[in-house]
């Protein structure tokens, strides 16, 4: 199936030959895809098939049991024995002795390393004030693979025995903490193992202790990465837990080989760095690192400081560690730093403590929006909680909505409005469906009858006055936006944000006060006895950590802190019948942002639109890199007397495996098997007057949807924002599938 000889660019416009143009009709085009035969629940080419979603992982487990020293005297670490058993994905056992494979005079699947913890310093400076220097891993061997220096003892037993003088003498101190590691990797159709354990040699006989230095967790990093090591990929992806990264990345491997810039090397500035977006050297050559983008607030330490000793970032500070992302500072100089020179770090806790102090760091880390890793706000901030208890509609189809807003925690008095020390607040959205392109119960929202399909929105501010109830339950009847007759799938969204005025942010009231918005999760509520709209993608949190989009970016505070933390809300706005609105732009009354013009130009006419329907615009955002055309629009937006806004999304790199669809999608609603009703999408507004002008633009939007729109059929759309090569759209339209193809087409009429 399929087509050959489409190049990607012309492919994704339309039919050979005319790029822009909508896709050719032909004779066949259905609104029911035929995309399951091929590609639902059970079929050749399931969705998860495909994604590798259902093919077995399979197993394999390195279990050390022993670490044995030498003979008194030395009393040094020599070999390390370990129980190893695997299986492939397909549920096939490998062979016991495969490690024993040799890569000439080495070992082909597997690693030995070992590292000493070194104690830091303490430094009592007084009664009950003592500061620290941090621990530090320091390596002995890191990755040895001696083919002739591996045993099997049978039954999958092993003994790998270290060359002599890894371990040396003088160094080794069997009171420290030690650290085993081994590393399986490269077995066809294996998982890669990284393997490590931790012990006091002085400790007889052999036992494992807790991990030791444990601050940053693989699960944390796998809430973005997912998994780590693969996405992006480093060290050819063998290297995936972050208690075996620290066998390499510490100050004593680094600095005895780049003595200048060994300590970029050390795992807590390496990250960092990166994740601030640096550019650095490392070993000889710069690592460039600037077009990374961390999709939170970088002061957000709690995301990755995860382990039992997390707290180390604001317990046992460390110029190594903190000037890694405040590079202003030149700790060794001074430079950019009250407290001057510091020869070491014994003194970093004397004025920054937790909190409190002269520069209490969890104070100097707090965000104004609380997130489950960042709870507190600065002292002086209020924050915010939406409910809807429920939405019933009255006689004259206007939607009767009972709520509460609790401020700190307690319901929040709006008999005066805005409530004193605050302006602006929230608004009700109101979304429903009405029949659209020969569907009778839409499954999506579509706002039929509204410009590009947005809904209705009232203020707070504009019925506050003629609210019942109190503050534990308000009701207000929103007869300013009545629903349309025989309107289903009816719900009522409470979004956007009061700013609270006149803040002493840190408590120095010789700083200015500032005005700081209270961004608050959005709340949306069905109406009593209507179909509640399906979910699709996980947002929000559970057991109070953050699920879907929010293990990433912590908080989405969206469209200027308006629509924040959950994905139904975005849904009421980008619907099926939402298309990018930078055409709309009206020169003639309106400045355009300079910013645009250099991107696209200064004719509006032709300005890219593309799809704002939720699924095509979160596909189309994080899969650049697999993309052969740019995901850009322009929006008619104005800000500081500009107007125009130009996107381009192709700078994405979506740090997780894109194929998993499950990290964002909710059970299997990732398939091809859509429910009954959903919409095509709507990938451009038009009248079809093939010399379009502004008005005709603006009236094709103010009657969405029109016959001469450009769409995708709902299962080819989803895909086609990932895979948008020309063969791709190729094969969407050889199975029933709409790319770019005018509605009349689309949804089931023949065409001439």
């Amino acid at each position: 199936m399929g087509c050959e000889g489409s190049d990607g660019a012309t492919g994704a416009q339309g039919p050979p030959g005319a790029p822009g143009a909508p896709g050719a009709p032909g004779a066949g085009i259905q609104a029911d895809e035929s995309c399951v035969v091929c590609h639902g629940a059970g079929r050749a080419y399931d969705v998860a098939t495909m994604h590798g979603l259902d093919a077995g992982a399979g197993t394999v487990t390195a279990a050390i049991d022993n670490v044995t020293l030498s003979p008194a005297g030395d009393n040094v670490i020599t070999a390390v024995n370990f129980d190893f058993a695997a299986s492939t994905s397909a549920g096939a056992a490998v062979a016991p002795d495969i490690l024993l494979t040799p890569s000439g005079s080495n070992l082909a699947y597997a690693r030995f390393s070992i590292t000493r913890l070194v104690p830091g310093t303490d430094y009592p400076l007084g009664p009950g004030v003592t500061t620290y220097e941090p621990d530090q891993w320091a390596t002995y061997v890191a990755e040895q693979r001696v083919a002739a220096r591996l045993a099997h003892n049978g039954g999958g037993n092993y003994t790998y025995t270290f060359t002599d003088g890894s371990v040396p003498t003088a160094e080794f101190n069997g009171a420290h903490t030690h650290r085993v590691s081994i590393r399986i990797s490269d077995i066809p159709d294996v998982p890669v193992l990284n393997q490590t354990v931790d012990f006091v040699p002085d400790v007889s006989p052999f036992t494992s202790v807790p991990p030791a230095r444990n601050i940053v967790t693989t699960a944390a990093c796998n809430e973005c990465h997912d998994p780590l090591g693969v996405t992006p990929q480093f060290h050819g992806g063998a290297r995936r837990e972050t208690g075996y990264c620290v066998n390499c990345h510490n100050p004593t491997y680094w600095t005895a080989s780049y003595p200048a810039t060994g300590r970029n090397g050390q795992l807590a500035v390496l990250v960092h760095k990166i994740h601030t977006a640096q550019a650095f050297t490392i070993r000889t050559a710069v690592r460039d690192f600037t077009e990374v983008t961390f999709p939170q607030d970088v002061r957000n330490c709690n995301k990755c400081h995860k382990g039992t000793d997390g707290q180390n970032w604001y317990t046992r500070p460390s110029a190594e560690a903190c000037g890694s992302c405040h590079t202003e500072v030149d700790f060794a100089t001074g430079a950019g730093h009250s407290g001057g020179p510091q020869a070491d770090n014994r003194l970093c806790a004397v004025c920054h403590p937790p909190t409190g102090g002269l520069a209490g760091i969890i104070d100097k880390h707090l965000t104004t929006v609380a997130t489950p890793n960042n709870q507190d706000v600065p002292a002086n901030l209020s924050n915010f909680e939406y409910v809807i208890d429920e939405v019933t509609v009255d006689s004259d189809n206007a939607a009767v909505v009972t709520f509460h807003i609790d401020k700190d925690g307690s319901p929040l008095d709006l008999a005066t409005y805005p409530p004193t020390g605050f302006t602006g607040g929230p608004a009700f959205l109101l979304a429903y469906a009405l029949p659209q392109d020969g569907v009778a119960a839409p499954t999506d929202y579509n706002n039929l009858g509204r410009s590009a399909g947005q809904p209705a929105s009232v203020s707070l501010a504009s019925v506050a006055s003629s609210m019942t109830g109190s503050a534990a339950a308000y009701t207000a009847t929103l007869s300013s936006a009545p629903f349309p007759a025989g309107a289903t799938l009816r719900a009522v969204a409470l979004q956007g944000s009061f700013t609270q005025t006149g803040v002493d942010l840190d408590g120095n009231s010789s700083t200015p006060a500032v005005n700081v918005g209270r961004p608050t999760p959005s709340f949306v509520k069905a109406v009593t006895g209507d179909a509640v709209r399906r979910t699709v993608v996980k947002s929000g949190y559970e057991d109070g950590q953050p699920v879907g989009c929010l293990e990433c970016h912590e908080t989405l505070a969206l469209h200027g802190g308006s629509r924040v933390n959950n994905v139904q809300v975005c849904v009421t706005c980008h619907n099926p019948n939402l298309s990018s609105s930078g055409r709309t732009i009206d020169p003639a009354t309106q400045t355009i942002n300079p910013n645009v013009v250099a991107a696209v130009g200064s004719d509006p006419l032709v300005y890219p639109e593309a799809s704002m329907h939720f699924k095509n615009l979160i596909h189309g955002i994080h899969s650049s890199h697999l993309r052969t055309t740019d995901y850009e629009f322009v929006r008619n937006r104005t800000s500081g007397g500009l107007t125009g806004f130009y996107y381009n999304w192709s700078e994405v790199t979506f740090p997780g495996d894109l194929s998993r669809c499950t990290k964002c999608h909710v059970g299997t609603s990732y398939k091809a098997d859509l429910p009954e009703g959903v919409l095509v999408s709507t990938e451009r507004t038009t009248t079809g007057d093939s010399a379009e002008t502004l008005d005709h633009i603006n009236a094709a939007r103010d009657s969405v949807p029109n016959d001469t729109d450009w769409v995708n059929s709902p299962t080819a759309s989803a895909c086609y924002y990932c895979h948008d090569r020309g063969v791709a759209a190729d094969h969407f339209r050889l199975n029933g599938g709409a790319i770019r193809a005018e509605r009349e087409y689309a949804v089931g009429a023949t065409a001439p």
